[in-house]
């Protein structure tokens, strides 16, 4: 986890170093347009799956051949769409190209969906980061060769087809290899629940990504850019950290889902966890981000400096929804889901079209952070509530306890550090470093004596 994190993260920043704004701006919508189409060839069929575990050599079968059907569709339909839509022309081969991978990723999904149902996170991890190794080197080769924008094509691609061996592997050395069956009348159940979460997942990445759409229509590829490259700096790491936390409480909640409090108690864990990884890291962005910017990226970045220090208080609270949608997906209320989702694409477009319409690319990044703090309180009422009670308290106090003392420590630990007449930008890497540590010797104090691992029910 740490590694393939480390390694997107530098991968982020020699990027910034080889690419134009603009470059990075049109590579931006590439990988849009790719999200889009995972979204589409996974059909939530894996996340069904691991909920209602299924276990059948039919339905595995059968919804193994679902995915690579869907994924060629998908490949296909939107193979048209790019050569007649996609606004910068001189790269529609690249992004055609790039779009290949549905199909080659399709080939895996369910292996990777039986490792987590199996609880195979060891060989989940060797696999990831063996693969995004190797995508990162032969990038490297890519880019010292001249190549440019298709570098990070050629990258991505070697990553994908590099975990996809590995996982056919595995399945042949699991006999999870499906044979040549397929039967619809058999994965009903499985086709309804991924349909629901298909729905809520599409909704959640068009709204997600619809301010970076936004950006590129209204004020161009350069500043989209300048927005992404902030936006990857902290989307990234947030969204890697995350997806193990899920991926491993996925499954152990689903199997809690029959007993309220257990489910409950389980909840506030997962978003305890999800929250204490994520605080010092997004809040250290923000702190480091004047000094070190310029030094890393180049000086033609520069603008990024403040959108970071934005976007870092926005992928915060928008981290805490990752777990809340595992629980939701845990119970099986994936249509519980898909209507929040319809909610936040109704709403977020009209916020994020205002903003950039009547100011920048700063007021976009502003105005999603007043955004994401209002929805979190809708998000806890409706969807919540509704899936193990009322538990505002502890809701609360595990969402902002941790920014509170981290933010503190942090404030304290420079007044002091404000006495040394001399000081360089290492000092503010020291004033982290000390922060970091007794931040997490607070944490486990805290949760040592019952304050923010002590769920009670609340009426």
């Amino acid at each position: 986890m740490l590694f393939t994190t480390l390694l997107m993260m530098v991968q982020v920043v020699i990027l910034g170093r080889f690419l134009e704004p603009a470059e990075y701006g049109v590579l931006a919508l590439i990988m849009i347009i790719i999200g889009l189409g995972e979204i589409f060839v996974n059909f939530g069929l894996s996340e069904a799956i691991v909920q209602n575990e299924v276990n059948s050599s039919i339905q595995l079968s059968s919804l193994y051949i679902a995915n690579i059907i869907f994924s060629i569709v998908v490949f296909l339909f939107s193979a048209v769409l790019i050569w007649l839509f996609f606004p910068y022309h001189e790269h529609i081969v690249l992004c055609t190209v790039a779009m290949s991978s549905v199909v080659i990723n399709s080939v895996c999904l369910q292996f990777k969906a039986l490792c987590q149902r199996d609880f195979l996170f060891n060989l989940l991890a060797k696999i990831e980061i063996i693969s995004y190794l190797a995508g990162f080197l032969s990038l490297l080769v890519a880019l010292a060769n001249g190549f440019g924008l298709w570098s990070v094509i050629i990258g991505f691609l070697t990553r994908i087809v590099i975990s996809v061996l590995l996982h056919v592997l595995n399945a042949v050395k699991m006999n999870w290899f499906p044979a040549f069956h397929f039967k619809l009348n058999q994965i009903n159940e499985q086709l309804k629940f991924g349909f629901n979460l298909l729905g809520a997942n599409l909704l959640n990445y068009v709204s997600s990504r619809f301010d970076q759409a936004v950006v590129a229509a209204i004020l161009g590829p350069t500043a989209l850019g300048y927005y992404s490259m902030a936006f990857n700096l902290v989307i990234q790491p947030m969204q890697k950290l995350n997806l193990v936390v899920t991926k491993v409480a996925f499954p152990v909640l689903s199997r809690l889902q029959n007993n309220r409090d257990d489910l409950t108690k389980g909840y506030i864990h997962v978003l305890l966890a999800v929250v204490l990884v994520n605080t010092p890291i997004m809040l250290s962005l923000c702190y480091l981000a004047p000094e070190f910017v310029g030094p890393v990226l180049g000086d033609n970045w520069l603008p990024v400096v403040v959108l970071l220090q934005i976007l870092s208080f926005y992928a915060l609270m928008r981290s805490t929804g990752n777990a809340g949608a595992t629980l939701v997906m845990a119970t099986g209320k994936a249509a519980l889901l898909f209507k929040w989702n319809m909610f936040v694409t109704a709403l977020q477009p009209l916020v994020i079209v205002l903003s950039a319409r009547f100011g920048g690319v700063e007021d976009v990044a502003i105005a999603l952070v007043i955004l994401q703090l209002t929805l979190l309180f809708i998000w806890y009422q409706y969807v919540i509530v509704e899936s193990i009670g009322k538990c505002l308290k502890k809701y609360v106090l595990t969402i902002f306890a941790p920014a509170f003392i981290f933010g503190l420590l942090l404030f304290i630990i420079e007044q002091f550090g404000s006495f040394i007449e001399e000081q360089s930008p290492m000092y503010k890497i020291v004033w982290v470093m000390l922060t970091c540590l007794i931040y997490f010797i607070s944490i486990l104090i805290l949760v040592k004596r019952g304050y923010l691992f002590n769920v009670k029910k609340e009426n």
